[in-house]
């Protein structure tokens, strides 16, 4: 299939997972390497979000041609995520609870 439809569908499943779940996914390394598209659809398919696990289906039909069911049982989703920033960036959590590094980050925006 052509390049610009599989950058479409990357780019849709990039903007769910950054919102949902804030993961920034590589588009272009999505749609030129095969196991990493794989994890991705995987991690898609996890969050049983119906619109995304749409998109994930139609980028595997694209990049390999047929569309199969995940056979690995989803994990819940809560355990996953950090709750606390501290733990996003390796840190203790007693240290810097609550604060934010502004260093990692280009101007005011996230």
């Amino acid at each position: 299939m052509s390049e610009t439809e599989k950058t479409s569908v990357a780019a849709l499943i990039s903007v769910i997972l950054r919102r949902k779940i804030n993961r920034v996914i590589d588009v272009k390394w999505l749609v030129k390497n095969p196991e990493y598209a794989r994890e991705i659809i995987n991690i898609s398919r996890e969050l049983d979000l119906s619109d995304l696990n749409d998109y994930a289906s139609h980028l595997e039909n694209l990049m390999f041609g047929s569309v199969t069911a995940s056979a690995v049982k989803p994990k819940p989703v809560d355990e996953e995520i950090p709750k606390n920033p501290a733990q996003i960036d390796g840190g203790n959590d007693e240290d810097n609870v609550g604060e934010i590094d502004p260093s990692k980050y280009v101007g005011s925006l996230r």
